[in-house]
C-alpha cells in the first residue's frame, strides 16, 4: 500500500508517523509527553496511529487539507525542504519539543459521485452549491431583515440559475433515485461494511420506503454519500440501484458495535452537520470546488480525501452549558445489549463510529481544556446518542475534572451496572451529584433478560448503598412486555416498591417505544400495551410516598384527563418542602404565594421561584375543598435536593403547553398576512391545542382561518408519536399530500421548533436545516418558538 504525502501549500510541516495538534506546540497546556503522562484521564498511549499518523497542509483559516492519493517516495526531501522554510529544521511545527500530538478533529471529503455534463453548466452547479450550502448556515438579511434569496446570475450573463429547482436535484449530477433513498436510509443505520466490522448481534431490517419517501422531492441533497464510518461511500456501499425501494439495512446492537472499537480515522459528517454545520459547510465548499478544479504541487495533481481543524479554540462557544454535556462525551460505550435499546437504528447524525481509548481520552482532555463552566462555553458536541457514561474506564476522573471547574450539580443517566462500593464513594466526594438510574426490574432475572447484564444483583442492591452515601438518585422503568403483559404489570409493581423502599425520589415509567428499525415486525400491540401500563402507574401513586411518572406524560393526560394542562400534582419528593407542607397526589394547584395559577407551566414557575424564597404558600383544591398549605423551602430531607430538584419537590404530568405560543401564532399570522395557514403540531399535543383555541379564540384577520395538521412519524415509524422526533422529510410529506388532496392550499406554514433544537442550528435529527420544508413544499414556512416536551 502506497504511503501518502503532505499537499505543499505553504504549510506548517507535520513528520511523517506523527500526529498533528490542533494547535500551536507549546501554545496547548498538559500535553503529555514522551512516555506517556497521566492528564487527569489516566495513562494515555501515545504510539502513533497509523489512521492519522500522516502530515498535512494548511489551506486555509481553520482547517487543514488531507491528500492521502499519491506515492511519498519524496516525503523526506520534502518535509526538511518545509521545515527550513518554516524554521523548523526538524519540520515539527505543530506538537511539542517531544513531538506528541494533541485531539485532532479530522473529516472526510465528501465523494463526487457524479458530474455533470462538459460545459459551462457544470460551473453553475458548482456555484448553485457554493450558494445553497451558505443558505444552510446562513440566513441574508437587509436593514436587519431576512431576505429571501431564491435565484442568481453570473455578473458577466444575464441568465437566471434556480438554486431550489422545482424538479428534484442531486449534487453533482447524481439522480439515481434508489440511491437518494438509501443515502435517507443509511443515516439510521451502519453499512453492510459497518456491520462486519462490528461483529455479532446483526439483524436485517428491510426499510420501506414507499412509505417514508412518497416523493422523489424529499431526497437528501447533502451532496455527499456518508458512508458507515462517517467517510465517503461509494454507490456500492449504499446498496446499489434501487427501484424505489432501500436496499436492507444491517442494525447491529449497541453491544455488537463496541467489539469493533479501535479505529481512530474520519469523523463523522453527519454528526457534525447536526452540532457544528459550519464543518459540513466546509466540506462541502471544498467538494463544490474540486468538482471543477485540481490541486497541483509541482505540476503534478494532488487528490485530498480529508481535512483537519486547525485550532480547537476556533470552535469554542454556548456548546456547553453544562457539566451534563461534558459528561455525555464519556458515554460512548455500553456494556450490556438491551432489548429496548434507543440506539438500535439511531440516525447518522447520532450514532457514535467505534475509536480506540486512546481517541476518546485525548478528547475528553481537550473538551475538557476548552469547557469555561463559569462562561457556559466549550468544544461543540459530538456525542450523538449517549450510552453509558460509568462503562468508560476513565469515567469517574473525566467527573472529577469537571468538578475542578464547577459546583454545579453533576447530574447523568446511568444503568447501574458499574455502581459498586467504590464508585458509590467516589461519587459522594463529588457531590452534588444526581444519577437517573436505568433499573427496569428489581427482579434478577428479569434484568438480566432485558439487558443482557451478567450480574444484575449489583445495580439491584446498589440503590440502598446510594442512599446510605447520601447521593440522590430516581428509577427510570421500561415497561417492555416480555415475556407477556401481565408478567410486566406484576414486576413493574414490584420494582416501583423496591425502587421507594430504598430511597427513590421519583420513579419515570416510560411507555415502551421501537422504531421501525428496532424489528421487522412489531414486538407488540402498542394499543393494549400502554393505556395498562398507565392504569397500572396510577394506582401505585397511592401505594408509595415517591411520585410515580409516566413518560410521555401527555398520553396519560390525553387519555385520562377531560381537561388538560392542569396544575395537578401527581406526587412528591419525599423530604421535600412540598411533602412537608402536606401537598398531596391529586391536589389541583391554584396559587403560589397569592399568585392565582391558570395552568401547569405557570404554576411550575412560581413553584420554581418560591423555592429560592425561604417561606411559602400553596393553595390547593383537593376534592371539593380548598386549602391553604404554607412550607419553608429551606426545610427539607433526603432524597430532596434544592441544587438537583425543582418546584419544591412538586411532580405534576409534564412540563404542560405555555398558552403564550399561541400569541406567537397569532402575531405570525398578522405579520404575514395570511389567509389559509396551518399549524402543524404532533398527535399528543393536539388535544391540548384544540382545548386551549376553544377557551381563548385567536384574534386572526378577516377571512382568516387557523388549521391544524399532525404529520406521522414516518421516519421513525413504529409506534413513535412524538412531535420532538419529526422530521424534515415527515413535514414535507404531510404538506405535499395535504396540497394535493384538493382542498384548499394553505398559505402559510407553522412549524414547532422543538423537533429542530438540538445543536442550536434549527436542523432535525438527520441534520436537516428546517429551511428545507419550505424549499420542497414550495410554502412559506415560520418556525414558531417552543420548548422541548420530552416528558
Amino acid at each position: 500500500m502506497e504511503k501518502t504525502r503532505d499537499i505543499d501549500l505553504g504549510a506548517t510541516p507535520f513528520p511523517t508517523g506523527e500526529r498533528a495538534s490542533s494547535r500551536e506546540g507549546s501554545k496547548t497546556p498538559g500535553r503529555a509527553r514522551g512516555g506517556g503522562e497521566d492528564t487527569g484521564l489516566g495513562q494515555v498511549n501515545r504510539e502513533p496511529c497509523p489512521a492519522i499518523g500522516y502530515p498535512y497542509g494548511v489551506v486555509g483559516p481553520g482547517f487543514l487539507l488531507h491528500e492521502g492519493s499519491l506515492p511519498a517516495d519524496e516525503t523526506g526531501e520534502l518535509l526538511a525542504e518545509r521545515g527550513r522554510e518554516s524554521g523548523h529544521a526538524n519540520g515539527a511545527g505543530g506538537h511539542d519539543e517531544k513531538g506528541e500530538a494533541d485531539c485532532v478533529f479530522r473529516y472526510p471529503l465528501p465523494a463526487l459521485p457524479g458530474n455533470a455534463p462538459p460545459g459551462p453548466g457544470r460551473l453553475a452547479e458548482m456555484m448553485r452549491w457554493q450558494i445553497r450550502n451558505i443558505l444552510d448556515v446562513a440566513v441574508p438579511q437587509k436593514e436587519g431583515e431576512d431576505v429571501a434569496v431564491d435565484s442568481f446570475r453570473f455578473l458577466a450573463e444575464s441568465k437566471s440559475h434556480e438554486l431550489f429547482p422545482k424538479t428534484p436535484f442531486t449534487a453533482f449530477g447524481l439522480t439515481d433515485p434508489g440511491l437518494d433513498a438509501a443515502r435517507l436510509a443509511i443515516a439510521s443505520s451502519p453499512t453492510g461494511n459497518d456491520a462486519a466490522r462490528n461483529g455479532k448481534d446483526v439483524a436485517a431490517v428491510q426499510s420501506g420506503t414507499a412509505d417514508a419517501h412518497r416523493d422523489e422531492s424529499l431526497r437528501n441533497e447533502r451532496g455527499y454519500e456518508p458512508g458507515g464510518d462517517g467517510t465517503h461511500g461509494e454507490r456500492g456501499e449504499l446498496g446499489g440501484k434501487g427501484e424505489g425501494t432501500s436496499p436492507a439495512l444491517d442494525v447491529p446492537s449497541p453491544a455488537a458495535e463496541d467489539e469493533g472499537r479501535g479505529s481512530c480515522g474520519y469523523r463523522d459528517l453527519a454528526n457534525a452537520s447536526l452540532y457544528e454545520p459550519r464543518v459540513e459547510f466546509i466540506a462541502r465548499q471544498l467538494a463544490s470546488l474540486l468538482s471543477v478544479v485540481e490541486l497541483e504541487r509541482g505540476g503534478k495533481p494532488v487528490r485530498p480525501d480529508g481535512f483537519r481543524l486547525r485550532d480547537l479554540d476556533d470552535w469554542v462557544g454556548p456548546h456547553a452549558a453544562t457539566p451534563s454535556d461534558v459528561i455525555q462525551h464519556a458515554a460512548s460505550r455500553c456494556q450490556f445489549d438491551c432489548v429496548f435499546c434507543y440506539n438500535r437504528g439511531a440516525p447518522r447524525t447520532l450514532r457514535q463510529a467505534p475509536r480506540s481509548l486512546d481517541d476518546e481520552s485525548r478528547e475528553l482532555s481537550a473538551r475538557l481544556k476548552l469547557y469555561n463552566a463559569g462562561g457556559g462555553t466549550g468544544l461543540f458536541p459530538s456525542f450523538g446518542s449517549p450510552r453509558e457514561p460509568l462503562a468508560h474506564p476513565r469515567a469517574l476522573c473525566v467527573l472529577r475534572e469537571i468538578r475542578a471547574r464547577t459546583d454545579a450539580p453533576l447530574r447523568f443517566s446511568t444503568n447501574g451496572g458499574a455502581i459498586d462500593g467504590e464508585t458509590i464513594a467516589a461519587l459522594a466526594d463529588l457531590s452534588p451529584v444526581f444519577l437517573d438510574v436505568s433499573l427496569n426490574s428489581s427482579s434478577p432475572l428479569r434484568r438480566a433478560m432485558l439487558m443482557g447484564d451478567p450480574e444484575p444483583v449489583r445495580a439491584i442492591r446498589a440503590l440502598p448503598r446510594l442512599a446510605e452515601a447520601g447521593i440522590p438518585f430516581a428509577v427510570t422503568i421500561v415497561a417492555w412486555p416480555l415475556p407477556s403483559l401481565e408478567e410486566m404489570l406484576y414486576d413493574l409493581r414490584s420494582t416501583v416498591r423496591h425502587a421507594e423502599a430504598s430511597g427513590a425520589s421519583m420513579v419515570q415509567v416510560n411507555l415502551p417505544g421501537f422504531s421501525r428499525f428496532h424489528s421487522p415486525a412489531e414486538p407488540f400491540d402498542t394499543a393494549s400495551v400502554w393505556p395498562e401500563v398507565v392504569r397500572e402507574a396510577q394506582d401505585m401513586r397511592r401505594e408509595v410516598s415517591c411520585p410515580v411518572f409516566v413518560s410521555p406524560a401527555m398520553y396519560e393526560e390525553n387519555l385520562t384527563r377531560r381537561d388538560k394542562n392542569r396544575a395537578e400534582v401527581i406526587g412528591t419528593v419525599p423530604g421535600s418542602p412540598a411533602a412537608r407542607a402536606g401537598l398531596s397526589v391529586g391536589d389541583l394547584v391554584t396559587a403560589v404565594n397569592g399568585t392565582p395559577v391558570s395552568c401547569r407551566p405557570q404554576a411550575r414557575d412560581l413553584l420554581s421561584l418560591a423555592q429560592s424564597a425561604g417561606e411559602f404558600s400553596i393553595r390547593v383544591r383537593r376534592r371539593d375543598e380548598e386549602l391553604e398549605l404554607a412550607g419553608d423551602a429551606r426545610e427539607y430531607a433526603y432524597p430532596y435536593d434544592p441544587r438537583v430538584a425543582a418546584h419544591l419537590g412538586a411532580v405534576f404530568m409534564g412540563s404542560g403547553f405555555r398558552p403564550r405560543y399561541l400569541d406567537e401564532v397569532q402575531a405570525v399570522i398578522h405579520a404575514r398576512g395570511a389567509r389559509r395557514p396551518l399549524l402543524l403540531t404532533s398527535a399528543l399535543v393536539r388535544p391540548t391545542l384544540e382545548q386551549l383555541l376553544r377557551e381563548r379564540p385567536l384574534s386572526l384577520p378577516d377571512g382568516c382561518t387557523l388549521a391544524l395538521g399532525v404529520p406521522e412519524n414516518r421516519y421513525f415509524g413504529g409506534n413513535i408519536i412524538l412531535g420532538d422526533l419529526l422530521v424534515v422529510e415527515d413535514f414535507v410529506s404531510y404538506i405535499l399530500e395535504k396540497a394535493a388532496s384538493g382542498r384548499e392550499r394553505p398559505d402559510l406554514v407553522l412549524v414547532p421548533s422543538s423537533p429542530f433544537h438540538l445543536g442550536g442550528w434549527a436542523r432535525d435529527l438527520l441534520g436537516r436545516p428546517y429551511l428545507d420544508i419550505e424549499r420542497k413544499a414550495g410554502i412559506p414556512v415560520e418556525l414558531l418558538h417552543c420548548e422541548t416536551i420530552w416528558e
